[in-house]
């Protein structure tokens, strides 16, 4: 029985609208990973569609399962409520997307050790949110944000207790995002081999405002230089980018590889890396590139200026200014030995502050901790 037991409070069950290829749900996944290897009994439930790390995550013995619940029932979805109440794991960790709900149908199972993470901010944000977050951050035993900005902005809108919300910034397998050897991706997308590479990993919609690094390869090439964008992902903005580049003139010189399910060979690939959003929380993609000892451009916005050490590791621009994201890559252009120097600066900070072991640790505390509050 006390063998059942111990079991039982090493189980975590995460909740998440789906498993697409974004940057939240590639922390899902890997925190989940990491747990199991760490022997928690580890379950994630998606409410919304699965997406394409579901069956990944199943092929490496994760316990995932669809949970339709619908757009309705903020009393707590019933089919929730059912599965966490026959199952009853330890703790309920529910992240961005899928907060009020799970909070309820956490507290309706009687789950005592209910988690959640904020991942990003809305653009914009719903009138309703401030009203979301003092009802659901009540009822969270803990709250996490991934930056100090969104902490900032948590306590600020929720009249929440700062004891109450705890910053854990993301981390990466700096094993795995590594310096090493081109792997010949550039050959095989007919992308030229001697050609300055600027790339990001990113699903492609609106508030990742690709269409900034667009413009800016079309300013560059006014100013002599022959840039190449690669954008790694797919998504809905997708269309409209391919319109954009068309209309600047750079078709040739924008690339879109589309769903890719592993993308450590692509940074390999990149000169420097870009990350353009208007809205960030620890920017999972900045981290690798920084783990394989990229240099980055990348928009004050979120927690960029925190990973990138207010620019001591990486390049700080404003948010949807062209002209000095424009400025950025001209620059490194023309001084290999400070692209080298931000690399070099980038690798040495992901491998002292956000390895994915590190954040991996600091939920198990977290989870283990909330015990006393059952």
């Amino acid at each position: 029985m006390r063998e059942a037991q111990s079991v039982r409070e090493r189980s975590v069950e995460m909740v998440l609208p789906s498993l697409v290829m974004g940057g939240m749900e590639r922390m899902v996944a890997q925190l989940a990973l990491r747990l199991h290897a760490r022997n928690w009994t580890v379950g994630v439930t998606c409410v919304s569609d699965e997406g394409e790390l579901f069956a990944d995550l199943h092929d490496q013995g994760i316990a995932v399962r669809l949970n339709s619940v619908g757009t309705g029932a903020w009393l707590g979805p019933r089919s929730l409520v059912r599965q966490l109440t026959r199952d009853k794991p330890a703790v309920l960790h529910t992240h961005s997307g899928f907060w009020l709900r799970g909070m309820m149908a956490g507290v309706r199972a009687r789950i005592a050790r209910r988690l959640h993470t904020v991942h990003g901010l809305y653009i914009p944000e719903p009138w309703t949110f401030p009203v979301e977050i003092k009802i659901a951050g009540r009822l969270s035993t803990r709250i996490v944000a991934v930056s100090h900005e969104i902490r900032r902005h948590l306590l600020n809108r929720g009249a929440l207790a700062e004891r109450h919300v705890t910053v854990i910034p993301n981390g990466v397998d700096t094993d795995t995002f590594q310096p090493g050897r081109r792997s010949g991706l550039r050959e095989r997308h007919g992308i030229p081999t001697d050609a300055v590479v600027v790339g990001t990993v990113a699903r492609l919609n609106e508030i990742k405002n690709l269409v900034m690094v667009i413009a800016t390869v079309a300013a560059c090439s006014r100013h002599g230089l022959d840039i190449h964008f690669v954008a790694v992902g797919d998504g809905p903005d997708r269309e409209r980018l391919d319109a954009v580049a068309a209309r600047c003139g750079v078709t040739d010189r924008v690339h879109i590889t589309g769903m890719v399910t592993t993308t450590n060979a692509w940074y390999r690939e990149f000169d420097y890396f870009v990350n353009s959003s208007f809205k960030e929380g620890t920017s999972l993609s900045v981290l690798e590139a920084m783990a394989t000892g990229l240099p980055c451009v990348a928009t004050d916005v979120g927690g960029n200026s925190d990973v990138l050490a207010a620019g001591d590791a990486g390049v700080l621009v404003p948010s949807d200014d062209v002209a000095a994201m424009t400025e950025a890559f001209v620059a490194l252009n023309r001084d290999p030995a400070r692209r080298q120097t931000l690399g070099l600066a980038a690798r040495r900070r992901a491998v002292g502050h956000y390895s994915l072991d590190a954040m991996v640790s600091s939920y198990e505390r977290l989870y283990v901790g909330e015990a006393a509050l059952g």
